[in-house]
């Protein structure tokens, strides 16, 4: 699960999200998704593959649909 292993490692996770972090969906969703942008009006652009079955794409949504951000890790 993405969201333990954030955890285990220590990673910064956020209800805010931010560029290049992670909009995971949560615990029965099973995906996550690329923040390619935060917008003014309280959306989210993603990048994201496998919401349409083996489809890449991009799409605009809620940001409160997110439970999880996951920040990028540190870089060493």
């Amino acid at each position: 699960n993405w969201a333990d292993a954030w955890t285990a490692h220590g990673w910064a996770t956020s209800t805010t999200p931010v560029v290049g972090s992670v909009a995971w969906f949560g615990y029965g969703a099973n995906h996550v998704a690329y923040v390619q942008a935060v917008n003014g009006d309280g959306t989210i652009t993603i990048e994201e593959y496998n919401w349409v079955r083996l489809t890449y794409g991009m799409r605009t949504i809620a940001t409160d649909s997110i439970p999880l951000f996951l920040y990028p890790p540190p870089t060493p």
